[in-house]
């Protein structure tokens, strides 16, 4: 067998020791060898890690949170929130040293969303609601491929919805709401398979809605309303038998109102759709009740 074994002035770790990267530790049987072998054992943090909030937290995604930071002091007066934070999923936003996590809202943020965000590859959650950003949304954040959740509810940006938006594939909630973004919606949202929360309500997006839209199958909420959307509602809409909630008041809506919507009314009878403030032509089908359709004779730009 081995006669000696000697590891000594490494950084080597316990792993019972739950600050630290498991790969950086040893197994329990080795402890008395380097005890007593003169090791540095979990002196502070790996290379390129840094001790944070009783983490070790990695180097890039800890300058990248930190300088969107640096850009928002007011976002910190209270300290920097995860204990404290708003709805946190994770209450220290970390998780084996890598950021999953960025929850500030309602925290005074100024600045523009940083495109560094798109290099946060294991980011499950980013919600910025309630705040002042301006700008555009990154297309980096199409990187995101671990998100679930992305709130930017409730602030001033701008500019188009990224094209390649529809590459979040594992989003369960995306919430737009009350901003001043334009353009189209992307046809690419049909490939957002486990999508249940889409709110893309109160901004200014323009053109039809895509008829990829019947492609989410899990969706419970699908709010498009309050925008300059035009053209008719998509037949496929009749595939989400999953929808409890349609909002699509105050558009430029034509034509008419597909039959295949029926299909919803039939398969959930609590289903609610609010078509108000468009310019949907009759017939109506049956099934649609008339509290939902409301006033058609919206003054749209021809």
């Amino acid at each position: 067998g081995m006669q000696s074994f000697s590891i000594t002035n490494n950084y080597i770790c316990s792993d019972t020791d739950t600050t630290i990267i498991a790969e950086y530790a040893y197994p329990l049987c080795l402890e008395a060898i380097l005890e007593n072998g003169g090791n540095q054992i979990c002196e502070g943090c790996p290379p390129h890690f840094f001790f944070i909030e009783g983490y070790c937290a990695w180097e890039s995604d800890y300058n990248i949170l930190q300088n969107f930071l640096d850009l928002n002091p007011r976002s910190i007066e209270e300290g920097l929130i995860p204990m404290h934070a708003y709805g946190a999923e994770n209450p220290h936003w970390w998780d084996a040293g890598r950021l999953v996590e960025i929850t500030l809202q309602h925290k005074q943020l100024t600045s523009e969303i940083p495109e560094s965000f798109g290099l946060l590859d294991k980011l499950e959650i980013l919600r910025l609601t309630g705040n002042m950003l301006s700008g555009s949304i990154p297309n980096s954040l199409t990187n995101l491929e671990n998100l679930r959740t992305l709130k930017l509810s409730s602030n001033n940006l701008s500019g188009e919805i990224p094209e390649n938006i529809g590459a979040l594939t594992r989003l369960d909630s995306i919430m737009l709401s009350d901003n001043l973004l334009t353009g189209s919606i992307p046809s690419s949202i049909g490939s957002m398979t486990n999508i249940k929360y889409l709110y893309f309500d109160g901004n200014l997006l323009t053109g039809s809605i895509p008829e990829t839209i019947g492609d989410l199958g899990k969706i419970v909420n699908l709010y498009l309303d309050n925008n300059k959307l035009t053209g008719e509602i998509p037949s496929s809409i009749g595939n989400l038998l999953s929808l409890g909630r349609l909002y699509l008041l105050n558009n430029c809506l034509t034509g008419p109102i597909p039959v295949e919507m029926c299909n919803i009314y039939n398969y959930n009878p609590d289903f609610r759709s609010m078509l108000h403030n468009n310019q949907l032509v009759q017939p109506y089908p049956d099934c649609i009740k008339d509290t939902h359709l409301g006033n058609q004779f919206t003054d749209c730009p021809n």
